[in-house]
């Protein structure tokens, strides 16, 4: 029901104004002055899908290179519902049938190496559980990973108070950042 209804909402928005002008160098901010230093870093993004107007990831990608990051980002198998890592420089990326823009050509990435994960979200509570599409593949996707892996969530809304049906293999993130404020979980 949560998932319905602020889909609906962030659709209604305009997609370019949904976040402000500062929202990638707070999020850039936050991870070099407060949580590590970027040189080196491999950084897992998610590339945004403009028509869901979901939070714009380009210009964040490109802040995080500059400072050093290595980028790597999503592919996913809808049969097997599991999430790879592919390094974005040498990907040939394209829209998969569900309107998803992921690599279709490039060199894999160990999940092993990940450091921080930019994960795309719905909505989320004051606990730090998120709702996204429904299919389960991130919460798959970072159990995966190293637990000292660094979950950050980008969201165009502030926190509802709690998320009632949280399963067993729901992951928590550590951060979500919206434009107002940096939530710690």
């Amino acid at each position: 029901e949560l998932r319905k209804i602020y889909l609906d909402n962030r659709i209604k928005l305009n997609s370019t104004n949904c976040v402000n002008e500062n929202f990638n160098e707070k999020i850039i901010n936050f991870i070099k002055n407060e949580l590590t230093a970027l040189n080196n870093k491999i950084v897992h993004c998610y590339l945004s899908m403009e028509d869901k107007h979901e939070i714009p990831t380009k210009r964040l990608i490109e802040l995080l290179e500059d400072k050093g990051a290595q980028i790597v980002i999503p592919k996913t198998n809808f049969e097997t519902k599991e999430m790879t890592s592919f390094y974005l420089k040498g990907s040939q990326i394209k829209k998969n049938n569900w309107g998803v823009p992921e690599p279709v050509t490039g060199r894999q990435a160990d999940n092993s190496i990940i450091d921080i994960v930019i994960i795309p979200l719905i909505v989320f509570d004051k606990n730090g559980h998120r709702i996204g599409y429904g299919k389960g593949f991130y919460d798959r996707f970072l159990a995966s990973l190293n637990p000292s892996v660094i979950k950050i969530g980008l969201s165009i809304f502030d926190p509802i108070n709690q998320i009632d049906d949280i399963g067993k293999f729901d992951v928590k993130m550590d951060y979500c950042i919206t434009n107002d404020n940096i939530y710690r979980f």
